[in-house]
């Protein structure tokens, strides 16, 4: 079944990484940067594309699309062309030769994280029983049947829905229109990509601006880029009716990581010139139009990382003026400077909340919670040891050659986790993690990009005092002694990632969170049989009224029928409310029948009352699913162990 997957999961790489590389190469960016860019950048011009079909209320399809990428392409190199000739110095890349150890290390981290990505869904076309999986794939069918696309399109699917990022979906829908594949299917090649080509390639980027283009730290970087459960794997498994799948928000952290070194390069941090200064401010634009358009919490991280090297180079500036023993007014011009910096910072960051309301609550202490981020352990799960013990190494490492550029974001993000780790003050966590729900695996998950630079800078020092310290007659080749240290870092950072992965313990099991069986959460083995054969009783283009608590909301996506209830999600809309209520006491001339003939509703689901979660207290919204096969008012039409379909025959609308 995976040799059939291929060409789809090629498809949904390529469409990841090949635009934004090609763009890049076309601006005259390295190879080797214009291949470690090329997920931002690709999904930064497909955040272009979206906007203009938006705009224009152009039809998103393949052809659109590609359209849209060949005329930004031609304007880019158009572009370049006439700002290479009038600013050379401001828009001219470094050529920088793609060297077999960044080769080898992109190699190897796709390979193993499409490993572990495998490990955990199972089957190419599994279906995810997170909670919020149900909406995005329905936000995908939404825009497949619709072809049209933005950030208000989710309001055609929940009522009281306002703005939505629909990047993660729109991609998603063009792997569907040019495959011809299931949506589940779809979905997993395009989770595969982002986790497996745009994740491991953001973060060695910022891995190799740490410790240079040497095998000896990238390659045991690149196993640990599939070795840290905080991301990418916790947000791709959905916690059931907890929180999850989290697949905009995991396409928007796994671009992350690049965000640092941009910054970096604008403010003069990074002694290697990979980009300059222009270009770097070109890209970094690119990445924050992607990283809104596919989860805004990716912008508000962002502006975390920008906000502590503004502050790290304030700080800087003050210790050097204060060294130099300047006149007072230049003490006083940096103040000011820092407290106009203080309010626009401040000012961004209530506007970057999507709600001051938070979810979630403190689960630990703040030592406890400190210990755990650093030791690679967040959100109270197991220690993997070889990968928590060579990161620590690399953090003190970064201290002690003052890569303040790279300390000052890991402190901003720890910060961040440690707030919703530890703190029960519910206004200061609203404003601290208000961008995140205040969802501690969101703040979790920007972590790891610094345990696995940390590990590559921790195995490149190792290496290099190893082959400093070899003697004549055992280590003659500094070749050997790096290989042999790389080995010793590496080999049991793989075990762990792929042999013994880590899971908390309120984790669910890979087998169960992705997969159709008897008892899954959302979706059973027979309510999926009762879907397959849906199409027989019900026309294209019917409604039909469901709750969305037992996980009937996945009609829509898998049959391509309409449900009035795609989320496990009431709305405000005051039809459906009726509906939801009172749906069992349908008869001729009722309110519920007014509702269901003004919402075009002629067919019902209930799949037994199997719930999602029995203890939600949503599901008292639901009651009029309730004793549906005890009214005259349904006429059963199929059914598939508790799972049944009716038709409405109790209203006079037909």
């Amino acid at each position: 079944m995976w040799v059939q997957a291929v060409p789809v999961y090629g498809l949904a790489a390529v469409l990841i990484l090949v635009p934004g590389a090609a763009a890049l190469r076309l601006m005259g960016v390295s190879w080797v940067w214009s291949v470690s860019l090329g997920p931002a950048a690709s999904l930064g011009l497909e955040t272009a594309a979206l906007v203009v079909c938006w705009i224009f209320r152009v039809p998103w399809n393949p052809l659109t699309v590609l359209l849209l990428l060949l005329v930004t392409a031609a304007l880019v190199w158009w572009a370049h062309r006439i700002s290479a000739v009038k600013w050379p110095r401001a828009f001219s890349s470094p050529a920088i030769r793609f060297s077999r150890a960044e080769g080898a290390a992109a190699v190897v981290a796709i390979a193993v994280c499409y490993v572990r990505f495998a490990q955990i869904i199972r089957s190419p076309d599994a279906i995810s029983q997170g909670i919020d999986a149900p909406f995005h794939v329905n936000l995908v069918r939404l825009i497949l049947d619709n072809q049209e696309i933005g950030p208000f399109i989710s309001a055609k699917l929940i009522s009281s829905a306002q703005v939505y990022p629909p990047l993660w979906h729109g991609v998603a829908a063009l792997i569907v229109q040019m495959t011809g594949a299931s949506i589940p299917l779809a979905s997993n090649a395009l989770n595969g990509a982002v986790v497996a080509v745009a994740w491991p390639l953001s973060v060695l980027a910022l891995t190799r601006c740490l410790t240079g283009a040497r095998a000896a730290a990238l390659i045991p970087a690149a196993f640990t880029t599939a070795a840290a459960y905080a991301f990418p794997w916790t947000p791709i498994q959905g916690q059931w009716s907890d929180v999850g799948a989290l697949f905009p928000f995991t396409m928007s952290t796994s671009i992350l990581p690049v965000v640092i070194p941009l910054v970096a390069r604008m403010f003069g941090f990074l002694r290697e010139s990979f980009l300059s200064r222009s270009m770097a401010s070109i890209m970094l634009a690119a990445t924050m139009a992607a990283l809104a358009m596919s989860q805004p919490s990716g912008v508000a991280a962002a502006g975390a990382i920008c906000g502590s090297l503004i502050t790290a180079l304030l700080v800087r500036r003050f210790v050097w003026e204060l060294r130099a023993r300047s006149p007072f007014v230049r003490h006083l011009r940096l103040l000011v400077v820092g407290l106009l910096f203080g309010v626009a910072f401040f000012t961004f960051w209530i506007l970057a909340r999507p709600t001051p309301v938070v979810g979630w609550g403190a689960f630990t202490d703040p030592w406890r919670a400190f210990a755990g981020a650093l030791l690679n352990a967040p959100l109270n799960g197991p220690v993997p040891w070889v990968t928590a013990l060579a990161s620590l190494a690399g953090l003190i490492v970064a201290l002690a050659l003052r890569c303040w550029w790279f300390v000052a974001p890991y402190i901003g993000m720890l910060y961040i986790y440690l707030v919703g780790a530890a703190s029960g003050n519910q206004v200061f966590r609203a404003f601290t993690i208000g961008a995140w729900w205040g969802d501690n695996e969101r703040t979790a998950a920007m972590l790891p990009m610094f345990t696995v630079a940390c590990v590559g800078l921790s195995a490149g020092a190792m290496a290099a005092w190893v082959g400093r310290q070899r003697s004549e007659r055992s280590w003659n080749q500094p070749a050997l002694a790096e290989s042999t240290m790389t080995a010793l870092v590496a080999v049991p950072i793989l075990l762990g990632a792929l042999v013994f992965p880590g899971e908390r313990p309120h984790d669910p099991a890979r087998a169960t969170s992705f997969g159709v069986w008897a008892t899954s959460p959302i979706l059973t083995s027979d309510e999926l049989t009762l879907l397959g054969r849906l199409d027989r009783f019900v026309p294209v283009g019917s409604v039909i009224a469901n709750d969305p608590w037992d996980g009937s909301s996945m009609a829509y996506a898998l049959t391509d029928r309409k449900v009035l209830f795609p989320h496990a999600y009431l709305g405000a809309d005051p039809e459906r409310v009726i509906v939801a209520s009172s749906l069992h006491d349908a008869e001729p001339g009722s309110a519920v029948c007014r509702a269901l003939g003004r919402l075009h509703a002629q067919y019902a689901l209930d799949f037994g009352g199997h719930l999602i979660d029995p203890y939600r207290p949503e599901i008292v919204d639901f009651s009029g699913f309730q004793g549906l096969s005890e009214s005259k008012s349904f006429q059963l039409l199929d059914s598939q162990g508790s799972a049944r379909l009716y038709k409405i025959v109790g209203c006079n609308y037909h």
